[in-house]
């Protein structure tokens, strides 16, 4: 993902065309080596940077006016800050790229395409620059050196340039996550983890992907899919892999013979009904100080109504003992299976907010080691250290 795409906008190439020096980067649009006037009268350069957005691979217009700059406050011949800065907001906006300045000027019609709105740009910096120095350009027919930005994913993420968070999001790269139970729960936390930058994703589960979970897990299962009755693990691994690079089936249920196969995982994620077997993974997690959440649900009948909660513990290298992990399920209603698909959603939505809080990726004003939401009562009770 290191040459610009293609597609509609074939301002785009034109850039390329031209001289410019232009390359996609983490989802943006980078135009390089464009000359500016500093406080002092100097010829320096600097790079404009603006998010992309896709469909598919082909990129779409500008969908915002607004540029970044990457370099210092550029002046003009008078020596007076150009009036094309809207503020001075210092951000990494993707990993190694730090901007201190939003440049904005808007057309009334907006920008048509990407070559109209960053050579609109360059030519205000540029100006005042060429005025110095002629020989000042942003024209150089420098062929860039590709770069591979590491994304796992099969095609581009606009989410987070768009919002400004790629650099927040690329802390996650590298990290092998584990999923031990893939049902209910479990398909909701690799539905939200998929869409993250981790590098590996490995699914435990000896299960079969029938109908009943067809309709407790993300997505539209096909008739097909629940008649052949595949692999939980492997049924999730194919449709994810469709995305994204790193998604590894393991169609075992993991317990005290077998959880060395979580050896080398940065974060599990515990999502499977509570047995011995489970309780045992827990404990040698805790033993070797691998970082997990543990998820739970109760719900029971009352009155032809449902009520019950669902759990959410983190246990980190200090999590104190007193913080337990249950070893089996408080009511045996839920073994048969009353389960209500937004709770799983919900207890997944938890556990994974949980996560990136504990790995630093949302701040964490609380810090609590478990938390317990009510159904009915619409509340969560945390358990703090």
């Amino acid at each position: 993902m290191s040459s610009l795409p293609t597609g509609p906008d074939r301002g785009l190439a034109r850039l390329i065309e031209e001289g410019f020096q232009a390359r996609h980067l983490h989802g943006h649009l980078v135009l390089e080596h464009v000359p500016y006037l500093d406080a002092a009268s100097g010829v320096r350069y600097g790079a404009l940077a603006e998010p992309l957005a896709f469909a598919g691979d082909e990129v779409l217009p500008p969908e915002s006016h607004v540029v970044w700059f990457q370099g210092d406050e550029p002046h003009g011949i008078d020596g007076a800050p150009l009036d094309v800065v809207h503020s001075k907001t210092p951000k990494e906006l993707f990993p190694g790229f730090h901007v201190g300045f939003m440049f904005s000027r808007k057309p009334t019609q907006g920008y048509p395409d990407h070559y109209t709105k960053m050579t609109t740009y360059a030519a205000i910096l540029m100006a005042p620059a060429q005025a110095s120095d002629p020989r000042a350009t942003a024209n150089t027919f420098a062929r860039l050196p590709e770069f591979e930005d590491g994304s796992p994913f099969a095609y581009r993420d606009s989410a987070a340039p768009r919002a400004g968070i790629s650099s927040i999001n690329a802390r996650l790269r590298g990290q092998r996550i584990a999923i031990v139970g893939v049902g209910g729960t479990g398909s909701y936390v690799l539905d939200m983890v998929a869409k993250t930058e981790v590098a590996e994703i490995h699914l435990f589960d000896a299960d079969e992907f029938v109908n009943h979970n067809a309709f407790r897990s993300p997505g539209a299962a096909t008739l097909e899919a629940v008649t052949c009755r595949p692999k939980k693990v492997e049924h999730f691994a194919a449709t994810y892999s469709i995305m994204r690079s790193g998604v590894a089936p393991h169609p075992v249920m993991l317990g005290a013979d077998n959880a060395t196969e979580l050896e080398d995982t940065d974060f599990v994620f515990v999502c499977a009904d509570h047995s011995p077997d489970v309780a045992a993974v827990a404990v040698w997690l805790r033993a070797r100080k691998i970082p997990f959440v543990d998820v739970g649900m109760a719900i029971t009948t009352v009155d032809d109504r449902l009520r019950g909660v669902a759990r959410t513990t983190l246990v980190a290298s200090d999590t104190p003992d007193a913080i337990a992990i249950p070893e089996s399920v408080a009511d045996d209603e839920y073994d048969a299976n009353i389960q209500l698909v937004e709770i799983n959603a919900l207890n997944a939505a938890l556990a994974v907010l949980r996560w990136k809080r504990h790995v630093g990726l949302i701040l964490d004003q609380r810090g609590e080691d478990q938390s317990v939401y009510s159904i009915g009562m619409n509340a969560i009770a945390n358990t703090e250290r």
